[in-house]
């Protein structure tokens, strides 16, 4: 008898999403020091709020820890487009881009890119990037 394979009635699994190779991204759990559900989001890109993000998935007020790509920098703010109170995430050489336990429920994001050579002395991104 031939097994046959079927979706219908199955498991849900969301897709994930793939980091961007240009290594501007966050990466995303949904528990405390890099555990549980993961995720990436890619930018640059402004979110206005983290409700349907490619993928279908929902993070708003699940973002638990964090970590940036190679050429990230990102603001989460704790209210829907841009409002709120907000978190600015870099990758100085303090927390090296780093969030393993993020303690307030964000809902909108945005992300900047850069590249090695666009950073100032400071290690911080000029105005506009």
């Amino acid at each position: 008898m031939a097994a046959s394979l079927s979706c219908a009635g199955g498991p849900r699994y969301a897709r994930r999403t793939m980091p961007s190779p240009d290594g501007c991204y966050v990466q995303v759990w949904d528990e405390q020091q890099y555990a549980g559900r993961s995720d990436f989001i890619n930018g640059p890109r402004r979110y206005e709020h983290l409700r349907d993000l490619p993928g279908r998935a929902s993070w708003k007020n699940r973002i638990r820890s964090i970590t940036l790509g190679p050429h990230a920098t990102a603001v989460a703010w704790t209210g829907e487009r841009f409002e709120g109170d907000y978190l600015l995430m870099t990758s100085d050489a303090r927390d090296r881009g780093r969030y393993p336990a993020v303690s307030v429920s964000l809902q909108s994001l945005e992300i900047r890119c850069s590249r090695p050579d666009d950073r100032v002395a400071d290690g911080s991104l000029p105005p506009g990037r």
